[in-house]
Order: C-alpha cells, then structure tokens, then sequence
C-alpha cells in the first residue's frame, strides 16, 4: 500500500506507522492522541515521512501499536529505518506484543518515539527485543539516554543480545533478558520479577 488510503481498512492501509498515526488529521499540528493502529503482517520500518510539531499532545491519551486481530508477534517485525534518523513523533506511544529486530549497528533509541523536547514516554507490553545478526550494541540501553523525560516503562518484555538493557528505566515488570554483555537494570526506579540469562548458561 501507499499512502492515499484512509487507513481505516486492510485494503486502504497507509504505508507506514507514522502516517497511519495522523490518519484522519486535517494539518500537520492536529492533536491525533489516543489513536489504534493495528500492524499487518511483514516488516515495519520506523520512517520519519512527516515532519511537524509533535501530533500527540494530550497528556493522558496513549496512542497504541500492535499487531491486527489475528496476526501475532511474530509475524510482526519493527526495525529502524536504515538511515539511523528516523523518529516516531509522537509524545506517548504505547507498543504492544511487537517484535523489535535489530540489523547490525542498528539500536532502537529515541526513533520509536518523540523528540527529547517534546517531553515523550514510551511504554512496552508483551514486547520482545532481539538482534539478529547479534551484535551487542554499543549505546546505553534498549531505549537509552534521557529521551523519554516522562516516563519509560515495560511490562512481560524480553531482550536478547543487547550489551545493556533497562537502563534508567521509570519501571520494569515480569521482562527477561538474556545475553546482556553489561547492565540490565542499572538506574532502575523499579522492577518487579525481573530475570536475567547468562548466555553463556545457555550453551552446552
């Protein structure tokens, strides 16, 4: 699909998940919080193809993403746009059951949501994270640095060879990580059944 559908049905889907998140708004500073957008099977990448203030404004409105009713994780794949420049921007984005796959020196930073200005929080359910060529990458977490000044959080989450993981995470339930060459839950404010898997225990 492109991007001229409504992006209300399969058949009139829009491209990408930034344009399906301003489906519907009439200019580029409408307020789209609170939004559903259901992802179809394939691979997802994160493409910064509108540039504006950020569309998500109202403090309390999440606008979620996951997959469509009867597509599962796993056929779901979200990777970074191959650029490295790429940002969802929206102020809270709510990610749930999607897979996040990083190729080669490509992390997930502040590219799955806002700009550090915009003050945005990112939350994660039922999400896993993993690499597929295996390099440990070399940043300061999952979703690193100070780019979610409103909160980062995740809940029944997994991360697989990452070289750190929750770092300064607002709060971390019931996610397990397997692999992590450094910190797993450093800065932490909370976590709640949290487990870590030396890969090395996982080797016969």
């Amino acid at each position: 699909p492109d991007n001229s559908g409504d992006g209300l049905t399969p058949a009139n889907a829009k491209r990408d998940i930034n344009n399906a998140l301003v489906a519907g708004a009439t200019n580029l500073n409408q307020d789209c919080s609170g939004k559903l957008v259901y992802l179809m099977a394939g691979t997802h990448e994160i493409k910064t193809t509108i540039n504006s203030n950020p569309y998500g404004t109202t403090p309390e409105a999440w606008a979620v993403i996951t997959p469509a009713p009867g597509v599962t994780r796993n056929q779901v794949r979200v990777v970074k746009d191959s650029s490295g420049n790429t940002r969802i921007k929206f102020t809270k984005i709510y990610w749930k059951n999607c897979q996040f796959v990083g190729t080669g020196d490509q992390y997930f930073d502040g590219q799955i949501a806002g700009y550090p200005g915009d003050n945005p929080a990112i939350a994660f359910e039922d999400c896993t994270f993993e690499n597929s060529s295996r390099y440990l990458i070399d940043v300061s977490g999952v979703v690193s640095g100070s780019d979610f000044p409103n909160g980062k959080y995740a809940k029944n989450c997994t991360v697989t060879e990452f070289k750190n993981a929750f770092i300064g995470w607002n709060l971390v339930v019931g996610c397990t990580c397997t692999g992590i060459e450094q910190d797993t839950f450093t800065n932490t404010s909370a976590v709640i059944n949290g487990l870590l898997i030396d890969s090395e225990m996982l080797e016969p």
